[in-house]
This record gives structure tokens, sequence and C-alpha cells, in this order.
């Protein structure tokens, strides 16, 4: 099948971009419905490269629109708190305002990030480290076994303590050494 394509945005198609844009969250097939129109053709429309330029079109006037005056807005209410800021800082006396001052280069240096973190991180943190291992069933068994074979539960080892062998036992009556 041939990518069918549209060559212009009717007025009906205008329509369905501006619905679209209204209800961004809408499936296709509801859009369909609501236009009286199949999905297949308004996959169609919504796809050909018109609908998509327009759209592109629609998008850059909203941003231009709304954006853009927005940011302008926050610049120049920024631009004002920094020139009444100034003019504070200039008149604030040097002897009683000191607090003022201080707590006000503090934040300025803060937000343009020239100040010291606050809280370092602790060397332990930096250095954790921790190590999962898996170990297969038999593998667990065997090598109990082993350790079995080298000490057996019940005997004890001796340990010379100052130079004196010193046993004792646990609460469960095994003999072990006292430390």
């Amino acid at each position: 099948m041939a990518n069918v394509q549209i060559k212009a945005v009717s007025v009906k198609h205008s329509a369905i971009l501006d619905y679209m844009l209204v209800h961004p969250a809408e499936k296709l097939s509801e859009v369909a419905k609501n236009f009286g129109v199949s999905q297949a053709w308004l996959s169609v429309i919504v796809n050909s490269d018109a609908f998509q330029a327009k759209l592109r079109e629609r998008d850059d006037q909203q941003f231009s629109s709304i954006i853009v005056p927005l940011r302008e807005q926050v610049m120049g209410i920024a631009q004002v708190g920094v020139e009444k800021l100034g003019e504070c800082l200039e008149n604030a006396s040097p002897t009683s305002d000191k607090q003022f001052i201080a707590d006000t280069t503090d934040s300025l240096l803060k937000n343009l990030g020239y100040s010291p973190r606050s809280v370092a991180p602790s060397p332990q943190a930096a250095m954790t480290q921790n190590n999962i291992f898996m170990v297969d069933k038999s593998d667990l068994e065997e090598a109990r076994k082993n350790m079995r074979q080298v000490v057996p539960e019940q005997e004890a080892i001796p340990v010379l303590i100052e130079n004196e062998e010193k046993l004792v036992e646990d609460k469960r009556g095994a003999p072990t050494e006292e430390v």
C-alpha cells in the first residue's frame, strides 16, 4: 500500500488539529468518533506531512505566545529585584546592618553556586562496598562437611592465654576458648 498523503490542511483538518491540542490525552479512535470519520482516515490525516507541519507551527505559536512572554516577565521581575537589593545594600549602614549584608551576600553566592556544600559527605559513606555472593546448595553443604572434618563440633581447640591453656563451655555445653 502506498503512503497516502494530503496536500494541504483543510478547514476540517484544522478543526481536528485544534481539538487534539485541547484534548491531548484523547485516543485517536475517540477523536475519529467525535468527527464522524474512520480511525484509518484520521490516521492518514494526522500522520501526513502537511498536518505535522501545521502542528509544529501551532506548537511554535503557543510556545512564543505563552512561554516567551512569561520568561521575559520573570527576567524583568528578577532585574527589578536585583536593582532594589543593590539599592538596599548601598544604603545599608556597614555597622548596624551587618547581618542583612551578610545574609544577602550569602544567599546570592549560594544561588550562584559559589558557596561550599553545607554537609560534607562522610568518608565512610564514600567507601561503602556491598558484596553479594550466591552459593549453590550443594557447594554450601560440601563446604560445611569439609569444615566439620577440620574442626569437629564437639572438640575444642586449646588456645594459650597468658601462657596458660584455658577452656570453658558455652551455653550448649560445647567447650570453647576463654578470652
